[in-house]
């Protein structure tokens, strides 16, 4: 996460090469201030705090976006409908509850099994019997 559209006016933070800074940052959640506007995928310079006042300014906003991302992430987990949980089942046995599992229902589809491949379409083969009658003794 990131906190975007911040602007300082060069007494708050230096580039790299030492001079100031003055323009748009942001605030990534992991990485600090940074230049531009937003963070993007493309390469773009860090910035180091002046002084320590505006070092933990930067490091509560970072804190601020870590407990958020925890946040969400707890959230998402709670709503996922297809989690498995394990159900309790009854016993009268000396077992205690905590242990009284069984494991997770199966999943009610079952995987498909891969189509098999199929053959040409050909007429059916004919086959003919040829009954012959010997003649002469032992027949039928």
């Amino acid at each position: 996460m990131t906190r975007t559209g911040l602007t300082t006016d060069g007494s708050e933070f230096r580039l790299p090469g030492g001079a100031s800074y003055v323009g748009q940052y942001h605030i990534h959640s992991t990485s600090g201030a940074m230049v531009g506007y937003s963070h993007t995928s493309e390469k773009h310079e860090k910035l180091t705090p002046v002084n320590r006042t505006v070092r933990e300014r930067v490091t509560a906003v970072m804190n601020e976006l870590k407990a958020q991302e925890a946040a969400n992430a707890k959230k998402s987990r709670g709503a996922n409908p297809t989690a498995r949980r394990r159900r309790r089942i009854p016993s009268s046995s000396n077992t205690p509850s905590s242990m009284r599992t069984t494991p997770p229902p199966a999943s009610p589809r079952q995987p498909s099994r891969p189509a098999s491949p199929r053959q040409p379409s050909r007429p059916a083969r004919r086959t003919t019997r040829t009954i012959t009658r010997r003649s002469g003794s032992g027949g039928y």
